[in-house]
């Protein structure tokens, strides 16, 4: 496994995992493995036999995003599958992305955006405007909308209230999760009622209802969700609800992929629920003709069956409760990262901008510096920031230097046309010093935190127990 949040590389090699890994190996040796852990965030991972190596070679984040700006993007009138959405309408197809048009989603949908899509990305996908459903909102003539939502009541309930209203020219429905057939009724039956049918032109199932942080990991996004169902005083409802939320994730994830997985999980305990529950979904997904289709586009380029293997977090509780010092394990920690971005707390001695935080955003995929040592421990990733600021700022000031120390035509046009190239790279040293800037602020802002709490004494005594048998009480 590659390095998360909570834990280094080392900590999930554990036996437990090596033991269950070597026996489904020797079943099917040749398949991939799509790992989902059961805890505050269900995590994907890929790997082959026998090293267990990540792989790269596809990105469910890209996909999902390709999916997110394909809904923006385009809308067809004729029978087709629009990212990951079905519809069975019949008609001529349309083009949006020179025309204007309004997004308006829920709190779950934009948080399935946010790391995915940048508001300059959405003004090219046309999108001038984006607002939460629950929000007050204008009304917007001639402008279609685009609602991006949870499959529930209360946003059915507000999108009636938004036709009767009239407040966009045309609406297209995107639900995040498939839609069931009474709340589909229920919609119909409404919208005949204030008599709005002609406004909506489409209704999608878009399967989008995950996450996606990095390449090879997304969440389903749900709190405390190990809590809730290992919760003794929940009901039965409540449990049920909250494995439904979860495989519904999971069925998400796997329809973005394309691919059916063979399933995998422990006998009994949520685990298995779970495994259940998505089960049930793929096969119902799998018999519907017009859902089918989503399992032969093979848009992850995985060619054979991989397996999902789905495993509670209590497998292996040590793991979670182990701090280690990793750059990226310590920003989550101690600093507040969510979604990708991180806020550091307002500097109070400051004189204008006195106690305003500051938002930073982590990409793994744009950011180099936090691809590189998000996993490694944090004297590593300080010194190794240290050296790349220092050489950066000095290509920074000998290329300023060149090009405003002369024309250089003495020389002949060899220094002439050396001189231009190094001009030209100047933007992608300036770019890569402000992110190696933000890493700088990151890191002290952690810093900060580990001496102002002597953290470094809880990490001592922590590896101390881990190291022997009789810890320090």
């Amino acid at each position: 496994q590659g390095p998360c949040p909570r834990c280094n590389t080392k900590t999930f090699r554990r036996q437990t995992y090596r033991n269950l890994f070597n026996s489904l190996f020797q079943t099917l040796p040749f398949c991939r493995l799509l790992l989902l852990l059961l805890s505050s965030e269900i995590r994907f991972r890929v790997a082959t036999r026998p090293e267990f190596v990540v792989m790269m070679s596809f990105s469910i984040k890209r996909l999902q995003q390709a999916a997110v700006e394909r809904m923006l993007s385009t809308i067809g009138n004729k029978q087709e599958t629009t990212g990951n959405g079905l519809q069975a309408d019949t008609g001529s197809s349309k083009t949006w992305s020179q025309e204007w048009k309004v997004l308006v989603y829920d709190a779950a949908c934009r948080d399935v955006i946010s790391p995915l899509v940048t508001v300059g990305r959405l003004r090219e996908n046309g999108v001038t405007l984006h607002m939460l459903i629950h929000g007050k909102r204008d009304c917007i003539p001639d402008v279609p909308a685009i609602y991006f939502v949870l499959p529930t009541k209360e946003n059915i309930d507000l999108i009636i209230q938004d036709c009767k209203r009239q407040l966009y020219d045309e609406v297209y429905l995107n639900f995040a999760a498939p839609l069931s057939d009474d709340l589909l009724k229920y919609l119909s039956k409404s919208l005949v009622e204030v008599n709005s049918v002609n406004v909506v032109s489409k209704v999608f199932d878009q399967f989008l209802g995950f996450v996606s942080l990095e390449p090879d990991m997304f969440t389903v996004n749900m709190k405390d969700s190990f809590a809730r169902y290992n919760n003794p005083t929940l009901n039965d409802s409540l449990v049920e609800a909250c494995i439904e939320y979860i495989a519904q994730g999971a069925c998400s994830a796997i329809a973005t992929l394309g691919v059916l997985p063979i399933i995998r999980s422990p006998i009994g305990g949520p685990a298995e629920m779970v495994a259940r529950q998505v089960t049930s979904k793929l096969n119902s997904l799998y018999k519907n003709p017009k859902a089918s289709e989503i399992f032969s586009l093979g848009t992850s380029g995985i060619e054979e069956r991989p397996i999902l293997l789905i495993l509670d977090r209590s497998i292996d509780m040590s793991t979670i409760l182990y701090h280690t010092s990793g750059y990226q394990t310590l920003v989550d920690d101690l600093l507040e990262l969510k979604l990708n971005r991180v806020t550091i707390p307002g500097n109070k001695e400051e004189g204008m901008g006195k106690g305003k935080p500051k938002v930073f955003s982590l990409d793994s995929e744009s950011d180099q510096f936090w691809q590189n040592y998000a996993g490694k421990m944090i004297p590593e990733a300080v010194e190794a920031h240290s050296t790349q600021l220092q050489q950066v700022s000095t290509q920074v000031a000998r290329i300023k230097s060149e090009a405003g120390g002369g024309s250089g035509m003495e020389n002949g046009s060899n220094k002439t046309t050396s001189l231009l190239s190094t001009v030209q790279s100047l933007p992608a040293l300036l770019e890569k010093k402000t992110t190696l800037e933000t890493h700088l602020e990151i890191i002290k802002a952690t810093m900060s935190v580990i001496s102002e709490r002597e953290l470094y004494k809880f990490a001592e005594l922590e590896e101390s127990i881990i190291s022997s048998n009789h810890g320090d009480k």
